[in-house]
């Protein structure tokens, strides 16, 4: 199979660099980049992934850009999309309006959380924390000036 492919709909599975269509349908494979309307994963990877809509079950994706994300038995690193699904799996940080999850783990997220997850850090901690942070450098720089 052909190293870079563009076409209307594709159905693989192996080893492709990058891959452009209408409809990517990736089983048992590994991609370095993908852009499609709809792309659908399962048991295989994708590096960077844009798509309108994209469905993964039982695989894993590096960094992706969707405006529906729908995540199942996988992972992912970074997501940004508007509405996301995120069922018996996980995401490092998500950046979306809504996501909807059911025995989830997120590193951290940016948008509204509905359902079962476990989340590290959300918007709001997220916020404490910097202000936070931001108080003890404060401090810590105000004390180390003054023994000067």
């Amino acid at each position: 199979m052909a190293d870079d492919l563009e076409q209307q709909a594709v159905e693989l599975t192996g080893n492709v660099g990058e891959i452009q269509a209408t409809h990517i349908t990736v089983i048992n494979g590994v991609v370095q980049e993908a852009h499609a309307e709809n792309l659908a994963l399962e048991n295989g990877g994708i590096g960077r992934a844009h798509a309108r809509t994209l469905s993964m079950q039982d695989g894993g994706i590096g960094i992706v850009r969707a405006e529906g994300v729908s995540l199942e038995d996988g992972g992912a690193g970074l997501v940004l999309t508007d509405s996301m699904t995120l069922e018996d799996g996980g995401a490092a940080v998500i950046i979306a309006d809504r996501v909807t999850a059911q025995d989830a783990f997120i590193g951290v997220v940016l948008g509204d959380v509905q359902g079962e997850a476990q989340v590290m850090l959300d918007w709001r901690a997220a916020l404490a924390f910097g202000a936070a942070l931001g108080l003890v450098f404060g401090l810590v720089k105000t004390l180390l000036g003054r023994k000067r």
